[in-house]
């Protein structure tokens, strides 16, 4: 498995040339996400279970073409809505095998969510797997990388600081930066995966 700092390399050289259409999917979906509050909280919430697992989807869609350098569009966030049949109930069960191991400790709910941060792309990569068998690709995928991605997480702390300058703006731009990031990880994760199997 490369180091972070050549994740982040290939990240930057994913992107060069193509911020824009992922910077302003980021605006899209930040404000959709406040939107429904606006009008009133309960529906914030209601809004935000039904969906945040479809706009993720189209997140990690959007990010995987974009590193595959394949033709890739703002709609792309959208793609999850194809498949609410799937995505609703994946966003549910990783919430709720989250907040299980949150009630113990928040270490163990962290710890938790990097267990299942590559379901969505499982998931996309095979559109017909089950909810619960992309959980468990997840689960058994990051066994002894979890550390390795929260300190990939981690080192975009600084940027997330300095976007306070901008009044948030710039958060758009490294919000970006680390979703290119994270999708090249599970490009070089499924690739280590897949030589350890052979070997």
């Amino acid at each position: 498995m490369i180091e972070n700092y050549e994740i982040r390399k290939k990240a930057r050289e994913s992107l060069k040339g193509k911020w824009n259409i992922p910077v302003i999917a980021h605006l899209i979906l930040f404000a959709v996400a406040i939107s429904p509050g606006l009008f009133h909280p309960a529906l914030q919430l209601i809004l935000n279970l039904l969906f945040t697992g479809a706009f993720s989807f189209g997140m990690v869609a959007l990010f995987l073409l974009l590193v595959r350098k394949k033709k890739h569009a703002v709609k792309n966030i959208f793609d999850g809505f194809r498949i609410l049949e799937r995505t609703i109930p994946l966003s549910l069960w990783m919430c709720l095998f989250i907040l299980l191991w949150a009630l113990l400790l928040i270490i163990p709910g962290i710890i938790a969510a990097f267990r299942y941060s590559m379901s969505y792309y499982i998931l996309y990569d095979n559109p017909k797997i089950k909810v619960k068998d992309a959980i468990r690709k997840s689960k058994e995928m990051m066994l002894g990388y979890k550390w390795k991605l929260f300190c990939l997480h981690f080192s975009f702390i600084g940027w997330y600081l300095l976007g306070i300058l901008t009044l948030g703006i710039g958060w758009l731009w490294v919000a970006t930066y680390q979703g290119a990031a994270t999708a090249i990880f599970y490009e070089e994760l499924k690739k280590e995966k897949s030589t350890k199997k052979k070997a």
